[in-house]
């Protein structure tokens, strides 16, 4: 007669195989590193500083230079320098961390107002009008476009000075918090260089009173001086 107990699943205990990765997941994996992304930086940061500083070698050079300069301007090397420590930065990162080296929100909002701030103050020295604004950016000098942006939005409100103040403010904002200036040491400081420019303005107008009373005090002293001698017979 047929047995009644009913028969046990055997269960398998080989491991069950992985499927093979995608080629997607690959690629995801591939562009997760930071070391990957910190190297890409450099490399193009570096390709960046030699196309402006040899503009020549080839017409992809060339390109490249001249879109740096109109975009930038004179701030195209300040960038191009930065991208390149930022690229080190990441390449490093786990060093960096390991340093406790920590770079705050102030530092790189600071940096960007420094930036911009100063090349739109070059651009509204350098040019007398908005014509010779739009026809230096397109040249690539001074503020370049970033300056003439500067240029066509504060100068129809508020005057070339004013706007060139304003934009020196935006500058030396940008620099205290760069360096984590406090308000009692900027204010501390603004005393310091005005106490210097008056100071040095006190010298020079006195150097100059005394250059303008030198020639008048000495044909008095040359006739004094022929008075006092007695006359030879």
């Amino acid at each position: 007669m047929p047995s009644s107990k009913p028969r046990r699943k055997t269960t398998s205990t080989k491991p069950r195989r992985r499927g093979a990765e995608s080629p997607w997941a690959k690629i995801k994996r591939l562009l997760m590193q930071r070391e990957l992304w910190g190297l890409f930086v450099c490399a193009l940061s570096v390709a960046a500083l030699m196309a402006l500083l040899l503009p020549e070698q080839g017409k992809l050079g060339e390109a490249w230079s001249r879109a740096l300069r109109q975009i930038m301007g004179v701030g195209a090397y300040v960038v191009v320098l930065l991208c390149v420590a930022g690229g080190v930065v990441v390449l490093f990162w786990e060093r960096i961390v390991s340093a406790r080296t920590q770079v705050g929100w102030h530092t790189v909002v600071g940096a960007e107002l420094l930036i911009f701030g100063g090349l739109g103050f070059l651009h509204l020295v350098a040019a007398a009008d908005l014509a010779r604004a739009s026809e230096l950016a397109s040249a690539g000098r001074w503020g370049g476009h970033v300056g003439w942006a500067w240029y066509r939005l504060l100068v129809p409100a508020f005057g070339r000075t004013l706007s060139a103040l304003l934009t020196l403010a935006v500058a030396g904002w940008g620099l205290a918090l760069l360096v984590e200036l406090s308000w009692g040491d900027a204010v501390w400081g603004v005393r310091w260089a005005w106490a210097w420019c008056g100071l040095t303005i006190r010298r020079t107008l006195e150097r100059m009173a005394t250059k303008r009373a030198v020639p008048i005090a000495e044909p008095a002293a040359i006739a004094t001086s022929r008075c006092a001698t007695p006359s030879r017979i």
